[in-house]
């Protein structure tokens, strides 16, 4: 072994409700988002899942541009948090 380790990769899922909007700062309208359940699997482990205690989402709108919302996901360690920038299709 050359002294390196693989990274595993992890899956996490969560059940999400969101609902209205909770408060708006200029042209953005963030809404209320409720992690119902969130859980980190690991594929190459039947036994790999665990609960994700403190898993944070939010989500957010913007006035100027009905077509974009913004999802941000917080892990609970803070490593692997990330967001994304969505914007509806055209039909």
């Amino acid at each position: 072994m050359d002294g390196r380790s693989k990274a595993a990769t992890s899956i996490e899922h969560a059940d999400l409700s969101i609902g209205s909007v909770q408060h708006t700062i200029d042209v953005r309208s963030e809404l209320a988002v409720t992690v119902k359940r969130a859980e980190r699997r690991y594929p190459d482990d039947p036994k790999g899942t665990w609960g994700l205690e403190g898993l944070r989402v939010t989500v957010s709108t913007f006035a100027d541009d009905p077509s974009k919302i913004e999802v941000r996901v917080d892990t609970p360690e803070g490593s692997g948090s990330f967001w994304e920038t969505l914007r509806r299709a055209k039909s």
